[in-house]
């Protein structure tokens, strides 16, 4: 991605939200990641050489025009994503995460800590998305239960924060 963006900056906004997400390890620590990659380099492995088999079947449909394989990949990927669980618990508990404008000024992430704790509204996790000075940034605030999530908002949105999910 950061290749095609040098020769054409457009890319950059057009990939912009869901593929941001999908790639979140690539602001993480590069060290911790280099570890973990190297530390499960067999398995690893074997998964890419199996992407790498399939990304190449897949070109060789494009270039073949082979619009009934196509199809036929497509349909398979559909079939597979239907039966994924949608926020349900699974290997790995999920977060339900909701962002909000925090200006850069003392104690406003206490202030909003302070809130959710005196509802009894439970916060894993919080992160603070480029704040600048006189830049507002964004809080993102992780909970653990749906539940939390949505009163967090309707507290937070009460008192006037400007909130999304």
């Amino acid at each position: 991605m950061r290749e095609y963006n040098e020769s054409n900056p457009l890319y950059k906004m057009l990939a912009a939200g869901g593929f941001r997400d999908i790639t979140r390890i690539a602001s993480s620590d590069a060290i911790v990641w280099r570890d973990i990659l190297l530390s499960n380099r067999n398995v690893l492995l074997g998964l890419l050489k199996d992407w790498n088999s399939q990304m190449t079947a897949f070109t060789d449909m494009l270039e073949h025009k082979n619009g009934e394989g196509i199809e036929e990949a497509f349909r398979q990927a559909r079939e597979f994503r239907s039966i994924l669980p949608e926020r349900r618990k699974g290997m790995i508990s999920p977060l339900f995460d909701l962002y909000t404008d925090v200006q850069d000024a003392p104690g406003m992430i206490g202030k909003i800590a302070t809130e959710l704790g005196a509802n009894d509204i439970n916060l894993s996790n919080l992160e603070i998305i480029e704040n600048r000075v006189d830049v507002p940034g964004i809080m993102r605030l992780s909970f653990r239960q749906e539940e939390d999530m949505e009163r967090a908002k309707t507290l937070l949105d009460s008192l006037g924060y400007q909130v999304w999910i």
